[in-house]
């Protein structure tokens, strides 16, 4: 297992942020150009009463981030139907799969259950907003 005190931590910690860096430069210009309002913590020009779009031209990269992070939604998580299922896996003998599977439909309808009332649709938008414009996305969930 790997070392676990403040020491160790704070160093990988410092590692990631380091190797970061080389990235926000990159990740400031996509964001000023197809999305200026989502820049925030990535520097000044996205401080709060700045104009975001001061250097935006015209609304092609945006509307197509938009496009396909849409397409992305409707395509992977629809909000409208069941996309994902669970099922027994290979090393369960086919006399237990049958009952098992029966188990796991149950459990799938109770997790899209619980995830059509929250507001997972509208972050996982936000998610594929994020990997569409700088290729990277983050997305927790509690």
């Amino acid at each position: 297992m790997r070392d676990l005190s403040p020491e160790a931590v704070w160093s990988r910690f410092q590692r990631a942020k380091n190797r970061r860096l080389r990235w926000e430069g990159l990740w400031r210009d996509c964001y000023t150009y197809v999305l200026p309002h989502r820049g925030a913590g990535l520097g000044a020009e996205f401080a709060a009463g700045r104009n975001y779009a001061e250097r935006t031209f015209d609304g092609t990269a945006p509307d197509a981030v938009e496009q396909l992070a849409a397409s992305l939604l409707a395509e992977l998580t629809p909000p409208w139907s069941q996309w994902f299922g669970l099922i027994p896996g290979a090393q369960i003998s086919p006399l237990e799969q049958g009952p098992l599977a029966e188990r796991l439909d149950q459990v799938t309808l109770t997790i899209q259950a619980h995830l059509d009332r929250s507001n997972f649709a509208a972050e996982i938008h936000q998610a594929f907003l994020d990997l569409v414009s700088i290729g990277s996305a983050t997305l927790l969930l509690e």
